[in-house]
């Protein structure tokens, strides 16, 4: 029992594929802060995670890495 098929203008079998969506640095941000107990903590987990690469920024932003340390000076 796989999945359901169709086929196309041509008789041919097609299956239905998953769609593939790249989070945006946006969504990154919502979900730490579902879960973070401040701002700052937010902003350095998601520092983290880009420095750390395992969230990796595309466009304009690849390679980019984030330097929590100014944010801590003018919070203090």
């Amino acid at each position: 029992m796989g999945s359901p098929t169709t086929l196309d203008h041509r008789g041919l079998e097609t299956f239905a594929m998953a769609s593939t969506r790249y989070p945006t640095l946006l969504d990154v941000i919502q979900a730490v802060s579902e879960v973070a107990a401040s701002d700052q903590e937010i902003l350095a987990t998601v520092a983290d995670l880009i420095n750390s690469g395992r969230v990796r920024l595309c466009g304009d932003a690849a390679g980019a890495t984030s330097d929590v340390s100014a944010t801590e000076d003018t919070a203090a």
